[in-house]
């Protein structure tokens, strides 16, 4: 699919809450479709990384403890610039991306890759990224298993929007008919 990773910051931010992505904590689904993701790749550190307000938000996450980062320094804003379906480097091929993760991540790891995490409108808002210590190459079964669950993720995401905006339709119906009760027994 393509899309369009110069959208605005605003943009992004409107899609983000209207997911209630910001509101994901400790969610078992995500977690369980990151912990797939390390398990294929074989690697130490997966985990899903949303684009908001010039910061990545680490969502759900294995492998490591960081909650955020600045959007400048950050794996998942060169996949979303790179505007492939599938993004991957090595150290040796671009040692500054990785020297400015250090801060963050404490580690020094050698191979990223991400596939980004794209609405049905082409709005990418984050990405699924995988780190490693040592440089590598991920075999083919392994680059369309991360596309596979970057596709569930954004699928989960859209099936949660759906069910919450359900829910408030249910919960508006639910007081007009306490309305239409009350008006009921006094007519």
């Amino acid at each position: 699919m393509e899309y369009n990773s110069k959208l605005t910051q605003n943009s992004r931010n409107t899609v983000i809450q209207d997911y209630q992505i910001l509101s994901l904590s400790n969610d078992k689904d995500y977690d369980d479709l990151i912990f797939l993701a390390a398990s294929i790749c074989n690697v130490p550190v997966a985990y899903l990384g949303i684009v908001a307000d010039e910061k990545v938000l680490f969502k759900s996450k294995t492998g490591i403890r960081l909650d955020e980062m600045d959007l400048e320094n950050s794996f998942s804003q060169a996949t979303l610039e790179s505007e492939m379906e599938y993004f991957s480097v090595n150290f040796s091929e671009n040692p500054e991306l990785f020297q400015k993760a250090i801060p963050y991540f404490k580690k020094d790891y050698k191979f990223y890759c991400g596939v980004p995490i794209i609405n049905a409108k082409g709005l990418p808002i984050g990405a699924l990224n995988i780190l490693d210590v040592k440089e590598r190459e991920l075999k083919d079964f392994q680059k369309k298993s991360l596309k596979v669950l970057a596709n569930q993720i954004m699928k989960l995401l859209e099936f949660r929007n759906q069910n919450n905006k359900f829910l408030q339709i249910q919960n508006k119906l639910k007081q007009k008919y306490q309305e239409l009760e009350k008006f009921a027994s006094l007519v």
